[in-house]
């Protein structure tokens, strides 16, 4: 069964619109006993959707998650929590609710109503868009990932090929991501690989969708695959196509090109 493509829109009845912060989120590369920022150390080392009490998460949705004060959509809401905002989690058993929403192509996000902290106001969010890795919003894939890992190989010398590579890098952290762009003629690709041990399906999903950036007038539609468990996504003018799934080797691989 494949899904009907459609626009990304996170259902409403979870999802708002994007709110400001006046908090600043703790470096996962800084000591918190010192100002100095301290050598990168792989620190997700756990799942990226796994947590517990005391744990800063980040917001994943783009249009935003409403804080309630309960656990389920008939909680009254209390804020607007936007996307990248982060939340701290609260000293109570963090799995309470389970709920389930569906995305506009089918792909299900599934988890749990989740009591947090967030600007002092304390309350209820949706987990499935909460991650303990911050977005990535305007910054490389290598400054990225090195916030949370340290560089194991790095490579720029392509390997030989049929087609003219102008610019190649490949990059692995010990944590097991390795991302490898390169220059073609007429196209550029960013190929990343994402370990089983972090992440798996929805946190892939949810990792890569909030990753691309959609031009005024040049939506990104998708298509998901329930079969093949893959995500299929395009912009209008089809010059940005992103796809992610399993790759079959227990990780999971995200790929990106953009022509010229």
């Amino acid at each position: 069964m494949k899904y009907p493509s459609i626009a990304f829109a996170i259902l409403s009845v979870v999802l708002i619109g994007c709110s400001s912060k006046t908090a600043t989120p703790p470096s996962p590369a800084a000591d918190s006993t010192s100002e100095t920022k301290a050598t990168p150390t792989a620190v997700t080392l756990q799942p990226v959707d796994q947590y517990k009490s005391g744990d800063t998460l980040y917001v994943f949705a783009k249009s935003g998650l409403v804080l309630r004060d309960k656990a389920g959509i008939q909680g009254s809401k209390l804020a607007s929590v936007g996307f990248t905002d982060f939340v701290v989690v609260q000293d109570k058993a963090p799995f309470t609710v389970p709920f389930e929403t569906i995305e506009p192509c089918g792909f299900k996000i599934k988890g749990h109503w989740v009591e947090v902290d967030y600007q002092g106001k304390s309350g209820y969010l949706f987990d499935g868009f909460l991650l303990n890795v911050r977005p990535k919003v305007e910054i490389s894939h290598p400054d990225y990932w090195s916030q949370y890992s340290i560089v194991k190989t790095s490579i720029d010398k392509a390997p030989e090929s049929d087609e003219a590579i102008f610019f190649y890098a490949n990059i692995l952290w010990e944590n097991g991501v390795q991302f490898i762009n390169q220059g073609l003629e007429g196209s550029t690709s960013r190929d990343l690989t994402l370990p089983g041990s972090l992440f798996d399906l929805q946190s892939t999903y949810v990792w890569a969708t909030a990753t691309f950036a959609e031009e005024k007038g040049n939506p990104v539609h998708c298509e998901c695959d329930s079969l093949e468990q893959s995500v299929l996504c395009s912009s209008k003018d089809e010059r940005y196509l992103l796809s992610f799934g399993p790759d079959g080797g227990g990780n999971f691989h995200v790929s990106e090109s953009f022509a010229d």
